[in-house]
């Protein structure tokens, strides 16, 4: 790549050095400035108040990509403008992007340098800057590696977000351009739910209400299309963290995970004990299992990855109590999920720096907030494309606190993610969108919850909202009760009557609860 770097001093001087280490063909200008027609990328290294000067001294720059790394503080941008990064934009059809001049890496290339005894950067690519076809390439995080000798971060670097293990671990270093700011209150709390795809509903009912010991708390419909059934099971109280939902779609075709889409959901177990009690159960059952020291991975009956983990202990459980499954083994909540990504960095500027995870390790997050915590984690995409059907989760729900749908909503729109409206579930309100992999995110508020019903009746009838209470007796006919209360005897759902089958669109229903 040909990179121009405009500015001798310690920063451009220290960037041009370390690009071509890597590999670059490099072109430095001072503050005279110069032409840069020839260069893929021009990294702008001058004084944050110098910034339009050296612009001004700059030709051949149209259509090229921009970075901004002037130093943001105390600085007045050029008249007219909100923001040296605003300023930028209006100098360019191509991508921009704002690097804070303590990252001492660009934006573009995938290597990383380590140094004896001193801290040296990699840089972590958003391969999305120079193909997307908005003018605005959207913000990477710079991950740093310090070496042995545990040098400090740069000066400015907030060091709560360093993590250091052994000397030598991942760092991160947030980069927030231009997005609001999160507040201490503004932190996800976990994972709300998940929804997936099921083409037995009472196989499914079955398998998560009687073999799992999960309540089913919720039986209503999609609130998008009301002719598809949609159930939930959870703990005792259809608590948000133990929510797993499926739509029932009977003539949908096995699906298949691929880039893009969550392969495998982990639940938590009390302990190794417990994970002998589902060893013991799955086998008699006839399920498939793969034991491990400390986590059982099986399969759903339409092939949905499921994993039992020992439980950490932060977080209080949310169980069930069914009849036969001994309440030291109850699953107590979900744990995490594992998704699918050809290029799981892509993703970590908007797990890090957009929703506030914390980073647990290679393409590993951890979602903390004040109750509940969760991981996300990015595993290599199989080389077979996805396909979206029976067995395949169709999104991934993280809990925010009431009333702060529409801030979160801004932060989302500010990285360019395009979310959609703030949808009122009746359940919760939500906002959804697909993150860089293209796995489907939604932030789903707490209250009121899956839970329309006295506690001690929790998914025995069929829960219409709203409008749909008028089709009561019509939609009662389709989808009559799946089980009785007791959660033992199960009763299989009436055949839909064919004519009342759609043949469901199963791609495009992306605002789904």
């Amino acid at each position: 790549m040909r990179i121009t770097v405009v500015g001798r001093g310690n920063l451009g001087g220290g960037l041009a050095d370390l690009w071509e280490r890597a590999g670059h063909q490099v072109t430095r200008l001072g503050r005279d400035g110069g032409d840069v027609s020839d260069a893929d990328a021009v990294l702008v290294a001058v004084p944050g108040g110098a910034i339009a000067d050296a612009f001004e001294r700059l030709s051949g720059f149209e259509g090229k990509t921009i970075i901004d790394a002037t130093n943001l503080y105390n600085v007045t941008p050029p008249e007219g403008f909100a923001s040296n990064a605003e300023f930028v934009k209006s100098k360019t059809d191509g991508p921009t992007a704002k690097s804070f001049n303590v990252n001492f890496a660009s934006l573009f290339g995938r290597w990383a340098t380590r140094g004896r005894g001193r801290a040296t950067c990699g840089a972590e690519t958003t391969r999305r800057a120079r193909s997307s076809s908005s003018s605005t390439a959207t913000p990477a995080m710079t991950r740093c590696v310090w070496g042995r000798s545990r040098a400090p971060p740069p000066r400015g670097t907030d060091r709560r977000h360093l993590r250091d293990r052994r000397g030598h671990g991942p760092v991160r270093v947030p980069v927030r351009a231009g997005r609001p700011a999160l507040t201490r209150s503004m932190r996800l709390d976990g994972l709300h739910h998940v929804t997936a795809i099921t083409a037995d509903a009472a196989a499914n009912v079955e398998f998560y209400g009687r073999l799992l010991g999960l309540r089913l708390v919720w039986q209503g419909v999609n609130a998008d299309d009301p002719g598809m059934r949609h159930i939930a099971y959870g703990d005792e109280f259809g608590s948000p963290g133990s929510i797993v939902t499926f739509f029932d779609m009977p003539r949908v075709v096995r699906g298949r995970p691929g880039a893009g889409m969550v392969h495998r959901l982990a639940l938590r177990v009390a302990d190794e004990d417990a994970l002998d009690f589902w060893e013991r159960r799955l086998a008699r059952a006839g399920v498939a299992v793969d034991r491990a020291a400390d986590r059982l991975v099986f399969s759903d009956p339409d092939g949905l990855g499921l994993e039992l983990v020992v439980d950490d202990g932060e977080d209080e459980p949310l169980a069930a109590a069914a009849e036969d499954v001994d309440g030291q083994a109850a699953i107590r909540g979900m744990h995490a999920v594992r998704a699918y990504s050809a290029d799981p960095p892509r993703s970590a500027p908007v797990a890090g720096d957009v929703l506030g995870m914390e980073p647990d390790g290679v393409s590993r997050w951890l979602v903390r907030g004040q109750r509940r915590h969760a991981l996300v984690i990015y595993d290599e995409a199989p080389a077979e494309r996805g396909i979206m059907g029976a067995g395949t989760m169709h999104h991934v729900a993280f809990a925010i606190r009431d009333g702060e749908s529409d801030a979160w909503r801004e932060r989302v729109v500010a990285a360019r993610l395009r979310p959609t409206p703030v949808l009122d579930r009746r359940m919760f309100k939500s906002v959804y969108f697909r993150e860089p992999s293209g796995v489907l995110f939604e932030l789903a508020t707490d209250q009121p919850g899956f839970v329309f019903e006295p506690a001690d009746r929790l998914g025995e009838s069929l829960v219409l909202i709203g409008d749909l209470e008028s089709r009561r007796e019509e939609l009662e006919r389709r989808f009559p009760a799946a089980c009785e209360p007791a959660r033992v005897r199960l009763t299989a759902p009436s055949a839909r009557p064919a004519s009342h089958a759609p043949r469901h669109s199963v791609a495009h229903s992306r605002g789904s609860v």
